[in-house]
C-alpha cells in the first residue's frame, strides 16, 4: 500500500523572490517553518465562509490568464473567477463565473477543488477565495472567448514560472502558483489528486490616492507583509 505523502509548510515574511521558487529543494528550504506548530487542517470546497471562487485552467503546457477590463485589479491578469452571491455554493459560483467571463461551459465534473486562498489587507479588504483547477481538452480550449470583464490568453506555464509575466500578475500568484502547477501532475503519477493547498496572505495597507499616478488602482501597487502555505496529499477517488 502506497503511503501519503506528507504534509509541506511553508511560511515567509515578505514573498519569494521568483515564481517558481516551489520547483527547487534549496530554495523550498528558505521558507520551511523554524519552529512547530499545530497541524493544519486541510481546506474543503463546501467550507463556509468563502466570498470568491477562482479558477485556474490549462491545456497541455499552457496556463489561461485573463486581463481584467474593469473594476477591481484592472488590467492584471489572473484566473477566471468573482464573487459569490448569498445563495451559491463556491462551485456554482465558479461555473457561473466561468460562462460568464470566457462563454465557456463547464460540468461540475470538470473542475477540481485544489484549495483556499485567504487574503487580508492591513486597513482594507479580507477575503477568502475557494480555489479550483480544470485541465481543458483542445476543443474546450478553442472555445474560450473574451468578454466585457476579460481578455483571455493562453501562455506558457514556464514562461509564467520563469517570471516573464511578473508584473502584470497579482502578488499573491508568487506564493502558491508554482506549487498549484507543479505537484499536480507529479501527484498524478504517484497516485495522488492534489494538492490540494491553503494559502494565507497578509497585505501592508495599499498606498492612498496622492500616492498613486492618475488612474492607477490602489489593489495593484500591494506589498506582502507574511505569508503561509500549507499543502496536503490527496487521495485519489474512484468512482464505480
Amino acid at each position: 500500500m502506497m503511503s501519503s505523502p506528507g504534509i509541506e509548510r511553508y511560511v515567509g515574511c515578505r514573498p519569494p523572490p521568483t515564481y517558481d521558487w516551489y520547483t527547487g529543494a534549496l530554495s523550498r528550504s528558505t521558507f520551511l517553518p523554524s519552529s512547530t506548530i499545530s497541524t493544519p487542517h486541510a481546506p474543503r470546497e463546501h467550507d463556509l465562509g468563502y466570498t470568491h471562487t477562482l479558477l485556474f485552467a490549462t491545456h497541455s503546457t499552457r496556463i489561461l490568464l485573463a486581463r481584467k477590463l474593469r473594476g477591481f485589479a484592472r488590467d492584471t491578469h489572473n484566473g477566471i473567477g468573482g464573487k459569490l452571491f448569498s445563495e451559491e455554493t463556491a462551485l456554482q459560483c465558479i461555473l457561473r463565473e466561468t460562462r460568464e467571463e470566457i462563454v465557456l461551459t463547464l460540468s461540475s465534473d470538470n473542475v477540481r477543488f485544489a484549495g483556499n486562498v485567504s487574503i487580508d489587507v492591513d486597513r482594507g479588504e479580507k477575503v477568502r477565495i475557494a480555489l479550483f483547477t480544470v485541465e481543458l481538452d483542445a476543443e474546450q480550449a478553442d472555445r474560450v472567448q473574451g468578454s466585457d470583464e476579460v481578455e483571455p490568453i493562453w501562455v506558457e506555464t514556464k514562461d509564467v514560472l520563469e517570471g516573464r509575466w511578473a508584473g502584470a500578475m497579482r502578488p499573491e500568484h508568487r506564493i502558491y502558483l508554482a506549487a498549484l502547477l507543479h505537484c499536480a501532475p507529479k501527484r498524478r503519477e504517484e497516485g495522488w489528486e492534489g494538492p490540494l493547498i491553503d494559502v494565507t496572505v497578509n497585505f501592508d495597507a495599499e498606498p492612498e490616492g496622492e500616492d498613486l499616478e492618475q488612474g492607477e488602482r490602489p489593489e495593484n501597487h500591494r506589498t506582502v507583509r507574511q505569508w503561509s502555505l500549507n499543502i496536503f496529499p490527496q487521495p485519489i477517488t474512484h468512482t464505480s
